[in-house]
């Protein structure tokens, strides 16, 4: 079973936990990603705080877990020339648990409700 919650209600240190998690299962299979250390957390935990803050998202709860987010900004017009109310991914996501995909999709598809 699972649900979703506002990007702007998820636990801080939760979000970041499942985040540290797939940043190290990546930097396991991609060796130029440099290593966790406090200031890449800094850095990484701003920008969460920030799209949380000022963006609009999701996080999926799976089993009373957080297992994934997705977070953007905008709508922004002529972001990509003429179009209008573009959204931006550069805000945050991580897709975890078991089945990555089928996380990134549900989160995904959420949004564009």
């Amino acid at each position: 079973m699972y649900s979703f919650i506002k990007l702007e209600d998820m636990n801080l240190a939760e979000a970041m936990e499942v985040f540290c998690d797939e940043y190290e299962q990546e930097r396991s299979l991609v060796k130029a990603l440099p290593k966790m250390d406090e200031e890449l957390t800094s850095l990484f935990r701003e920008l969460l705080e920030n799209t949380q803050k000022n963006g609009m998202g999701y996080g999926l709860i799976i089993d009373d877990r957080l297992v994934g987010y997705i977070g953007f900004f905008g709508p922004f017009d002529g972001f990509f020339g003429l179009c209008k109310g573009v959204f931006s991914p550069f805000g945050c996501n991580t897709f975890g648990g078991e089945d990555k995909g089928k996380v990134a999709s549900l989160l995904i598809a959420k949004c564009m409700e």
